[in-house]
């Protein structure tokens, strides 16, 4: 797995600069210049649950996603 993973991000709730007055959910956005590995995915943070879930906006989007996550650079 990478040691980090750069996106854009866009809230779609919540305060990203409040994470722990609740959930937040983010869109993300994976390599914008590139379109053989751009990819956008959901990000879902639960503070209080200490849970982080990432899900596919698409399933086309799925290889750019893996290859985003487990490139080492």
């Amino acid at each position: 797995m990478a040691d980090k993973v750069e996106f854009s991000a866009a809230a779609l709730a919540g305060h990203p600069s409040r994470p722990q007055d609740g959930s937040l959910r983010l869109k993300l956005f994976f390599n914008a210049d590139d379109e053989e590995r751009y990819a956008e995915l959901y990000c879902l943070i639960d503070y209080a649950k200490r849970r982080v879930e990432f899900r596919e906006v698409d399933l086309d989007f799925r290889d750019a996603i893996l290859d985003a996550f487990s490139r080492l650079e």
